[in-house]
């Protein structure tokens, strides 16, 4: 399985709820969001002590794995764009930015974790999306 650099993350255990990112200082919630809109994404995490929110796209853009590599989701081998041992509950599939998209107001950018991708959607498509403190 490839996964990033061994310095990309500062050292974590398998139960920490967040992650920090070395080469950004970007904090990240390990576990997403449940699939939702984009407006909605834009609510959906977390404030109080430590108040997160949706990432710009080049920011999610950071957790992209530059080989993508098979892992098993719900028992199938699927491809994972992204370090399974630091996000290992992502699914392969898009998740939101919060950067809307400047040339048409009703689409947001979002990043495709089976490729690595990123692509304007409608904002009411369904998505998940990882939150991020700095």
């Amino acid at each position: 399985m490839a996964d990033a650099p061994p310095d990309q993350y500062r050292p974590f255990v398998r139960t920490d709820a967040e992650i920090r990112d070395a080469q950004t200082g970007l904090i990240w919630l390990r576990a997403p969001t449940a699939p939702v809109t984009f407006g909605t994404a834009l609510a959906a995490c977390p404030t109080g002590a430590a108040t997160y929110r949706l990432p710009t796209v080049k920011e999610l853009l950071t957790l992209v794995d530059e080989q993508p590599h098979d892992e098993y989701e719900n028992a199938t081998l699927v491809p994972k764009a992204i370090d399974g041992k630091a996000f290992p509950q992502t699914p392969s599939v898009l998740f939101w930015s919060g950067s809307p998209n400047a040339t048409a107001p009703t689409t947001a950018w979002a990043v495709d974790f089976k490729t690595g991708a990123a692509s304007t959607h409608a904002k009411s498509e369904l998505h998940p999306a990882r939150c991020v403190r700095p």
